[in-house]
């Protein structure tokens, strides 16, 4: 019997099904990746198998990693960002959990489409709303941004737009 240990491993968009297996022997989840594989051919090919990042113990029964793969019950990350950062420091939380690009974020800071969302707004600096926002590793800058700005938006009442425009 092998000692249990959790191991993390991404699986990236598009992954050969032999890959998968391949990486879960190499990490310890499967025993035998050809059996793995054969298995989830003959039995279990009608659930495909998602991309994402999982947290599996070694060794995990392999009936256990497909259901797992196939709902895409993958590791959610948890960023706190509290009030009074920066856009470059609000998205530093993120890329240095491994959330996504320094650059993807820059440029969906600066995509006109989200800054003419707020209206009047030159850029998206202070509209970045501080709150916990659980994603995964899949979850694109762009999609960090709008959570951000739809947040802001909810929070932003127009009881709180008149003070703001009573105080220029």
């Amino acid at each position: 019997r092998y000692p249990v240990s959790e191991i993390t491993l991404f699986i990236p968009l598009g992954t050969p099904t032999s890959d998968i297996f391949r990486q879960l022997a190499a990490d310890g989840v499967v025993r035998f990746p050809w059996f793995a594989e054969a298995y989830y051919r003959v039995a279990r090919s009608a659930t495909p198998l998602q991309a994402g990042e999982y947290r599996f113990e070694q060794p995990t029964p392999l009936s256990r990693v497909i259901d797992r793969m196939s709902r895409g019950d993958v590791v959610r990350h948890v960023i706190i960002v509290p009030e009074g950062l920066t856009a470059e420091e609000t998205f530093a939380l993120f890329w240095s959990r491994g959330i996504s690009r320094p650059q993807a974020f820059r440029n969906a800071f600066r995509n006109p489409q989200l800054v003419s969302s707020i209206g009047g707004a030159t850029d998206l600096e202070g509209f970045l709303f501080p709150d916990t926002y659980a994603v995964t590793r899949s979850t694109s800058a762009r999609q960090i941004v709008e959570l951000m700005l739809a947040n802001f938006r909810k929070h932003f009442t127009s009881e709180l737009r008149e003070k703001a425009r009573a105080n220029g």
